[in-house]
């Protein structure tokens, strides 16, 4: 599955423990009033149909897996099963982005900590609302059409949105990044400090990110003294490239924000989507 068309129908897997089956309804409901193409499984399954064939089939018929968080959702095998098919499947493909949505306390499951939460617990016909926005918003999300320049906009505007100040940087000469990014940070008892990223953004057509890129971005963090080192791709990770990361950085110091993760960040702020991504006139 490439970009999502323009024109088509994003098409969104519901996953979900039985025990919240009332809050998957309500969800599916508002998902197709809006013209959302949902699979629910209240509404899919037929008597004597395999539910793990159901599973495999949806995860990999979707654009999005929503992934319902509750105590029961982290207990339960058939969830993380339906997890597990849809994170091998976007390891392999980089073809189906997870949304994970908070409808009760729990603890979120390590294999989706690094993911932007949507939490319906306290206001769930507005988180819904959000959640309907933010999947209308990914269909328009094309990057064919920016250039390098139009890229490197975008990266800096959703890190803006994430919290960074975001200093961009000129191009007299090539010093292995893009931005630098500050992000403030406050400790358990209230002391503030300040985190140095450097962050390269990387438009591909049909390349991928490769070692070279993730070995001249660790050399220059020593460099420059920084904190973190991001790299934000339409694209993905060559195999190995990914296996030099898991081998080098043991510190943890390169965060990578792929095609898949960076659409659906993108999505959830409408505004974003709209700036640099119009459906008609000229791009701001």
């Amino acid at each position: 599955m490439n970009e999502t068309n323009r024109t088509g129908n994003t098409k969104v897997f519901l996953s979900y423990a039985q025990a919240d089956k009332d809050t998957a309804r309500y969800i599916a409901d508002a998902l197709k009033r809006s013209g959302v193409s949902t699979l629910f499984d209240e509404w899919e399954l037929q008597l004597g149909d395999s539910i793990v064939q159901h599973i495999e089939r949806g995860v990999e018929s979707s654009d999005f897996v929503l992934v319902l968080l509750s105590p029961a959702a982290v207990q339960s095998h058939w969830i993380q099963k339906e997890w597990s098919a849809a994170f091998s499947r976007e390891l392999n493909d980089r073809a189906i982005r997870i949304l994970p949505v908070l409808i009760a306390d729990c603890d979120i499951p390590p294999i989706l900590a690094t993911r932007v939460v949507l939490d319906l617990r306290t206001n769930r016909e507005a988180g819904v609302q959000r959640l309907v926005d933010q999947l209308s918003a990914a269909p328009a999300i094309q990057y064919s059409h920016l250039t390098p320049q139009d890229f490197e906009k975008l990266v800096a505007n959703l890190l803006v949105e994430l919290g960074f100040s975001v200093e961009v940087m000129l191009r007299t000469r090539d010093r292995g990044f893009d931005l630098v990014a500050t992000y403030e940070t406050r400790d358990p008892f209230g002391v503030t400090g300040k985190q140095k990223w450097l962050v390269e953004a990387k438009l591909y057509r049909n390349s991928r990110v490769s070692v070279s890129v993730l070995r001249e971005l660790l050399g220059v963090l020593s460099i420059e003294q920084a904190s973190m080192g991001l790299i934000v791709t339409n694209g993905n990770l060559t195999s190995e490239a990914r296996h030099f990361l898991q081998a080098v950085d043991r510190g943890n110091r390169l965060r990578l924000i792929d095609g898949t993760e960076l659409t659906s960040l993108i999505a959830q702020y409408p505004g974003l989507v709209e700036r640099h991504f119009p459906r008609s006139g000229n791009r701001g």
